[in-house]
């Protein structure tokens, strides 16, 4: 994140501003959501790449709901939630990242969606999985 921050400070005051969010560290995500941070480290074969992959951060207003962000080469994947009420809640979103020929606007869905637990977050990386299949024969 300090890395993100002195690289491109503009970019990341812009992205605070647009979503009204603080970025966080991964060490700082990891402290305060340590159980969806462990959720992520036991999913990815890598995790230490997790601080280069991930955009984390928590809304300005309310510091107990996150979201994390993830790029693909088409797609932005957001996974979201909170930890205000005893179930919490965790869901996921997806754009299009480029306009789709004759259309003006980013193609999006929801993602699966329920209680803030490791099952949820599986759920959440198996449609984020489907996502990026390909047909073999395109």
């Amino acid at each position: 994140m300090e890395k993100l921050k002195s690289n491109n400070l503009h970019a990341v005051g812009k992205w605070e501003e647009e979503h009204q969010v603080n970025i966080l560290s991964y060490d700082e995500f990891k402290k305060r959501f340590p159980d969806l941070t462990q959720w992520l480290v036991d999913f990815f074969r890598y995790p230490t790449f997790l601080d280069d992959m991930f955009i984390f951060s928590v809304k300005k207003n309310d510091p107990k709901s996150f979201q994390v962000v993830i790029f693909s080469n088409l797609y932005k994947y957001v996974l979201y939630g909170h930890t205000n009420t005893k179930k919490g809640y965790l869901g996921g979103g997806i754009n299009n990242r480029k306009y789709r020929a004759g259309e003006t606007w980013f193609r999006g869905n929801d993602l699966s969606d329920g209680e803030y637990k490791k099952e949820t977050l599986l759920k959440i990386m198996a449609d984020v999985v489907s996502y990026e299949l390909v047909q073999k024969y395109s």
